[in-house]
């Protein structure tokens, strides 16, 4: 008997150019935050948005897309204004002949102590992408100096690590999240299958109650 077996090839998008868009907001601002980045998703090649866990007295919304060509103007300019920075006051960095753009807003006038309230940056593949752990970390904005607002990245060292969550295996709040964001099912199911990857909380157990407030914060991620 002859079957006829086709093959398909299946190839990786190419999306090379990047954009971050952070902010901290009032809680009760998040939901209205969520709903605009979230409708801007589609417009995007790959995009998706995901809660921060509360720092203090804000919420905080990450937002990231990846796209074929860089971003028009226009879809960078309502990004811009959705987290409130097309303001004169914003501290802007751009490139045109690169297609770099960093726009960032810090959260108090104390420019020794303020750390980003939000942050919108464009450019191809990870450049400038560590403005989002300096951001999420809620990092005094003067630790990284003329980096802000300059090519490049400071050394490793300058912007503060994201917190150590699972000290038996050494797994960082960041991983977590970001293996969280590939879990499905329910909560129990997305535990267990982050454990089986990162194996955080199969040995003392004492930071269970951390993943489970990691699993409860983190959806699963949405392609656009």
């Amino acid at each position: 008997m002859h079957r006829d077996v086709s093959a398909v090839a299946i190839e990786s998008a190419d999306l090379p150019w990047r954009l971050s868009a952070c902010a901290w907001v009032a809680p009760a601002d998040g939901a209205r935050l969520r709903e605009q980045l979230r409708a801007l998703m589609p417009r995007f090649g790959y995009a998706h948005c995901l809660p921060e866990p509360a720092k203090g007295e804000q919420v905080g919304w990450a937002f990231e897309a990846a796209c074929a060509e860089a971003p028009a103007t226009e879809l960078v300019d309502d990004l811009a204004a959705v987290l409130g920075l097309n303001s004169p006051a914003v501290l802007r960095y751009a490139d045109a002949q690169r297609g770099r753009l960093r726009l960032l807003n810090l959260d108090g006038d104390d420019l020794q102590t303020a750390p980003l309230q939000a942050l919108l940056r464009v450019g191809q593949h990870e450049e400038g992408a560590w403005l989002v752990d300096l951001w999420r970390e809620r990092t005094a904005a003067a630790t990284v100096g003329r980096w802000l607002l300059s090519p490049g990245a400071p050394p490793t060292n300058t912007v503060a690590a994201s917190p150590q969550v699972c000290n038996c295996f050494d797994v960082r709040e960041d991983i977590i999240r970001f293996t969280l964001s590939r879990c499905s099912g329910s909560p129990t199911e997305r535990l267990a299958q982050l454990q089986a990857e990162k194996r955080c909380g199969t040995q003392c157990g004492s930071c269970l109650p951390a993943l489970r407030r990691l699993v409860a914060t983190t959806p699963e991620e949405v392609p656009a």
